[in-house]
């Protein structure tokens, strides 16, 4: 068998094993081999390179991207979780450059579940990749909005389900395994019974409390696949933030956190008592930021004012997980109607991609150019161009395939430079 053969060999016994059954790992060269079978993974959707652009993560420190090491690492080792936390927009909601960077870490490293996923969907056509939502009934979505725009209980991922009568969610695992279900809520004076069923099986949760705070309950059963059904019993206001959806064991699990429309100055209204416990929960290893293509709709603000919406966000992220390894992504290329009708790159997007490179670095982040990879301003119109196209006419987001070479682009060169901090000789931070 040739040695690309084998590599492939290698990646689909790993995705189908999981973080079961696997052969103890040769303690020296763990790393090293669960990097290459995770980028061997990831190479299956880079396709032509000629019609994008290498670009490489950028880490002036040389030490930004440490801490995930070290807990990749472990779980390179079979004794260690290697969480990773991603926010952003609607690139990041679709989970298809995620789904890649889940999937590629998980079949070198281990699979340790999906992670996190709204168990209502909170815009039209949400999707999750290993998990299918069902339509609910009697939830309602809260989050920041136009006309909703104080500090709220908005839960780990911005984004809250409220029911104040009879209601019901549902999620089933599709191609994914669990063997850990946790359901966060809101505790709350005079909080509703919720009642969950794990294939048919009911658990009840009292939300009740005496003054508000972010809550969970977990489920442990039979690894596998599972349904899960969050019924709201209607005794009482009921507020869900989400489901984890995790496995015992060594590994990685990637919580996608991304929301249609999302910007940066949105998390900074979400309450700090209820999301940073919910944050500590989940233990992030590796923090992924992605905001600004959103920014351009606000034309109300300043460019000073969302560069300072970013840092700010930042700086908040940063204080509340300290010790986890941070990546910055740039905003994507998107085209707008000049004033002479022309469709061009915002100035405001060529701006963010420069200052939120400068933020990340003064923060001790590392930084992925995407719109780089796009090939700079006005590349969005290109990208529509290639056979197949890589961009959608909306002149903002990538179509599938352009997302899945995204996430192939991004999850690479997170391994090279892993393998390279990896070789690289100490150095005090």
């Amino acid at each position: 068998m040739t040695r690309p053969a084998r590599r492939s060999a290698l990646v689909a016994l790993a995705l189908a094993l999981g973080s079961c059954v696997r052969e103890p790992p040769d303690p020296e060269h763990a790393l090293a081999d669960a990097i290459e079978l995770a980028r061997d993974d990831a190479e299956d959707f880079l396709g032509d390179e000629r019609e994008l652009h290498v670009t490489a993560i950028e880490d002036p420190s040389g030490h930004a991207l440490e801490h995930a090491r070290h807990a990749l690492d472990r779980a390179a080792q079979r004794h260690g979780v290697a969480h990773v936390v991603v926010y952003g927009g609607s690139h990041t909601a679709a989970d298809l450059y995620t789904g890649v960077l889940r999937r590629s870490l998980q079949a070198g490293f281990g699979d340790l579940g999906h992670g996190w996923v709204a168990p209502v969907p909170p815009f039209e056509n949400y999707w999750q990749q290993g998990v299918r939502i069902a339509p609910s009934e009697g939830f309602a979505a809260v989050e920041p909005t136009t006309k909703h725009m104080e500090i709220d209980a908005y839960g780990l991922a911005g984004m809250a389900f409220d029911a104040s009568g009879p209601a019901l969610a549902e999620i089933e695992t599709d191609g994914s395994r669990c063997s850990r279900i946790e359901v966060f809520h809101l505790a709350q004076p005079g909080g509703g019974t919720l009642r969950v069923h794990v294939d048919g099986v009911p658990f009840e949760v009292s939300t009740a409390a005496d003054s508000p705070r972010a809550a969970s309950v977990t489920i442990a059963t039979r690894d596998g696949s599972h349904h899960v059904a969050i019924e709201a019993l209607g005794d009482g206001p009921v507020r869900l933030f989400g489901v984890a959806l995790g496995r015992e064991g060594s590994g990685v699990v990637v919580d996608q956190l991304g929301l249609a429309g999302a910007k940066a100055r949105h998390q900074l209204l979400w309450s700090e008592e209820i999301w940073a416990p919910l944050l500590a929960a989940r233990a992030p290893d590796l923090l992924v930021v992605s905001y600004g293509n959103n920014e351009t709709d606000d034309h109300h603000l300043t460019n000073d004012e969302h560069v300072a919406h970013f840092e700010r966000m930042l700086a908040r992220l940063r204080e509340r997980a300290p010790e986890a390894s941070c990546l910055v992504l740039s905003p994507a290329d998107r085209l707008l109607p000049d004033a002479e009708g022309r469709l061009v790159t915002p100035p405001l997007l060529e701006l963010l991609r420069v200052e939120q490179r400068r933020i990340a670095f003064e923060r001790g982040c590392a930084f992925f150019d995407v719109m780089g990879w796009q090939g700079g301003p006005g590349s969005m119109a290109r990208l529509r161009r290639t056979d197949p196209p890589l961009a959608r006419d909306d002149q903002i987001h990538f179509t599938e395939l352009g997302y899945r070479r995204l996430g192939a682009a991004l999850t690479t060169a997170l391994l090279d430079e892993l393998a390279r901090e990896q070789t690289a000789p100490a150095t005090s931070p």
